[in-house]
């Protein structure tokens, strides 16, 4: 392999890499999303 395709080669391993990565983070960040809108619904102060 050329020079050219090794770094096109390490560029999509690092591509896909960062992907799953912010596919975990999303997900993470979903059921937090998913856990406040639950305190918001059980845990409203009696007026």
């Amino acid at each position: 392999m050329d020079k050219v395709t090794q770094s096109n080669a390490a560029n999509a391993e690092e591509s896909a890499s960062a992907s799953e990565e912010m596919n975990g983070q999303a997900e993470q960040m979903k059921g937090m999303k998913e856990n406040l809108h639950f305190l918001q619904l059980y845990l409203k102060p009696s007026i």
